[in-house]
C-alpha cells in the first residue's frame, strides 16, 4: 500500500524538508514466509513532521502504520528510503529521542512488575540499583504501590 501525506496535513508550506522527522521514499518490504511472495508494507511513503506537531497516521488495520512507527523508533530498519530525525539519518539502532508503547502487552511474565518496569533504566545502563529505585517510584505514582513483587500473569479476557 502507498501512504502519502498531502501539502499542508503533515509538512507546513515553506517548512524545511529535514523537518523534526522525515520520512523520504521510505519502504519497507518482509520476506514471505512459507513459500509466499514478499510482502510490502508501505511503499514509498514521504512525510515531515514538524517539532512540536502531533501527526495521527489512521488506516485500516495492515495499511503499515506500525510499520511506521517501527521505523521512527529504530526497531526496523527501512528496505529503501531514508528516515531522518532533526536532519541527521537515524541509522541502525534506537532513536534516543523518542518513546514508544506497544500495541500489545510487552511484559517479561517471569520478572516481577518491579522488574519489567526496571528493565528499560537497565538496559540504557542505569545502574541497578537506582533503575529499581525509579521503578518502585513509578508503580506508586501509577497506584501500584506495593505490588512490585508481584509476578505478571496472563489476563483472563471475557
Amino acid at each position: 500500500m502507498t501512504m502519502a501525506a498531502h501539502q499542508g496535513a503533515a509538512e507546513k508550506v515553506g517548512q524545511s524538508a529535514s523537518g523534526a522527522l522525515c520520512f523520504d521514499a521510505v519502504t519497507c518490504t518482509f520476506p514471505g514466509q512459507k513459500g509466499l511472495a514478499p510482502y510490502t508494507a508501505v511503499r514509498d511513503v514521504s512525510m515531515n513532521v514538524a517539532e512540536a506537531e502531533f501527526v495521527s497516521v489512521v488506516g485500516p488495520t495492515g495499511c503499515g502504520k506500525s510499520t511506521l512507527l517501527n521505523v521512527a523508533a529504530g526497531l526496523i530498519q527501512p528496505s529503501s528510503g531514508t528516515f531522518n530525525v532533526v536532519g541527521k539519518a537515524l541509522g541502525r539502532g534506537l532513536n534516543r529521542d523518542a518513546s514508544y508503547l506497544f500495541q500489545t502487552d510487552a511484559l517479561m511474565p517471569w520478572k516481577t512488575a518491579e522488574e519489567n518496569v526496571a528493565a528499560g533504566l537497565i538496559f540504557h545502563n542505569q545502574p541497578k540499583a537506582e533503575a529499581h529505585r525509579v521503578a518502585r517510584e513509578w508503580l506508586v505514582r501509577v497506584g501500584l504501590g506495593g505490588h512490585d513483587c508481584f509476578m505478571v500473569t496472563a489476563r483472563n479476557e471475557t
